[in-house]
């Protein structure tokens, strides 16, 4: 249940950079610094970037570019990384040479004066084309790495790639209803259940906010009996948190920032609301961290709000909220086929759980148009709204990868004989409580009332 003061969070939906400001930032990444602003930002890590093996089936990554309606000039990217790595290998090779021009200029210090000078002049001008080549990296970096960690993640094959939803699973009869049928605003200022003023400023009362408390407990129990660790999370996360997810971090319409923190010194560091029940908050947990795979999986759950920009669906009331109640879940497996067994496994759980309430729903595989960059695949849980006539999501799973792993660091490893890998990542926000209440509020209509296994878990 939401207060008043909800109003009153103190966040900004944009962040206009003046033109000075804009010179200053040079780089367009708070998750990777370029060597020009090293010295002015702080780096706390450095993503895992290995472009080598996206390019590997070219087409293959422009068709998945090109599916998901992303613009991204990937022969550019292509190019950008191949004069990358270049000229990183000529500049190390200058390194070894500048090394050897020292270690003669100390040989010959004492022995012979005049070819110490020839030496230290030598190792001017090896330095002198490093200063150069470095200045020429650090264009680079801005197109090759960072333009690389604009591409999306890898599709699954379970993605329908036509265009059109897969449903996987449908339980109950579709209702029958009209356009004309009563909103759940309607529904539930009739009732006495909402006072609604705007997508950033309500809240719940009576039988509507026993069904907040009461279904958030209902999943956050029958999860935990299955494994799922409860976790308290942070409502805050930095920029290096929310892009290495996937997120813009200046992009207004997709994560809030704090309105008093927006100035801050490190422009690349502000600190964003998103709330405990979020993957940003999640993975804040274990950037940058080192699990041994004995440890694995890790199941993670909590509930709590996520806040999110008012989206540009147009849909009205408690389907496109600022904040929301939510269940939020988390799991990090070794590799990819233990990642999908958890995916499968967890939406099974998931589906029996909603069949438990005894409404309609359905369950799709989104195409890659509807799937965010770190998704590879992407279950929608939806139930139909019989004002709107059409099928709103109140709850997801996601695979994916080790995107984000990559990106946060987030590693795994088996023994000290091996290298490093890479968590492999399922997420999901099982259920967003306003969508699925509101949905309710139209089937049930002025006869509503709290579901049995939703009393039972208050």
């Amino acid at each position: 249940m939401f207060s008043k003061t909800a109003k009153l969070l103190p966040i900004t939906r944009r962040v206009n950079y003046t033109i000075i400001e804009k010179c200053q930032r040079g780089c367009t990444s708070s998750l990777f610094i370029t060597g020009d602003k090293a010295r002015e930002s702080c780096a706390i890590l450095t993503p895992h970037v290995n472009l080598d093996v996206r390019f590997e089936n070219l087409e293959l990554l422009i068709e998945n570019v090109k599916l998901r309606g992303m613009n991204i000039d990937i022969h550019q990217v292509k190019t950008s990384w191949h004069q990358y790595v270049a000229l990183k290998d000529y500049i190390s090779q200058l390194d070894k040479e500048k090394t050897e021009a020292v270690a003669k200029m100390k040989s010959a210090y004492s022995n012979n004066p005049k070819l110490f000078k020839t030496y230290e002049t030598e190792k001017d001008k090896v330095r002198e084309k490093m200063s150069a080549a470095s200045q020429e990296l650090w264009n680079l970096e801005r197109t090759a790495v960072i333009g690389g960690l604009s591409l999306p993640n890898v599709l699954n094959l379970e993605t329908p790639v036509d265009g059109v939803e897969k449903i996987v699973h449908s339980f109950g009869s579709k209702p029958v209803s009209s356009s004309d049928h009563p909103s759940h605003l309607e529904v539930a200022e009739k009732l006495g259940l909402l006072e609604y003023y705007d997508s950033s400023y309500y809240f719940l009362k009576d039988k509507a906010a026993q069904f907040e408390m009461g279904i958030s407990y209902l999943f956050m129990d029958k999860f935990c009996d299955t494994g799922f660790v409860h976790m308290s999370n942070s409502d805050f996360g930095r920029s290096i948190t929310v892009e290495g997810v996937g997120l813009d971090p200046r992009d207004a319409e997709s994560v809030f920032i704090l309105e008093k923190d927006s100035n801050a010194k490190d422009p690349l560091s502000r600190l964003h609301l998103v709330g405990g029940a979020s993957l940003v908050s999640f993975c804040g947990y274990h950037a940058k961290t080192i699990t041994h795979v004995k440890h694995l999986p890790l199941r993670y759950i909590t509930m709590g709000r996520h806040y999110n920009p008012e989206s540009s669906n147009g849909l009205p009331g408690l389907f496109s909220t600022w904040q929301s109640s939510a269940v939020e879940a988390f799991i990090a497996s070794g590799d990819s086929i233990g990642a999908q067994e958890e995916f499968q496994l967890c939406l099974k759980k998931l589906i029996s759980l909603y069949e438990n309430l005894g409404y309609h729903f359905r369950v799709e595989y989104l195409p890659p148009m509807k799937l965010r960059p770190w998704e590879s695949l992407r279950a929608s849980v939806q139930m139909f709204s019989m004002s709107l006539q059409q099928y709103i999501e109140i709850g997801s799973l996601s695979l994916c990868d080790d995107f984000i792993s990559q990106r946060l660091l987030m590693c795994c490893e088996t023994n000290s004989e091996k290298p490093l890998g890479f968590t492999h990542v399922v997420s999901g926000t099982f259920v967003s409580v306003p969508r699925l209440l509101g949905c309710v509020l139209e089937y049930d209509g002025e006869k509503f009332s709290l579901p049995p296994k939703v009393m039972a878990a208050m």
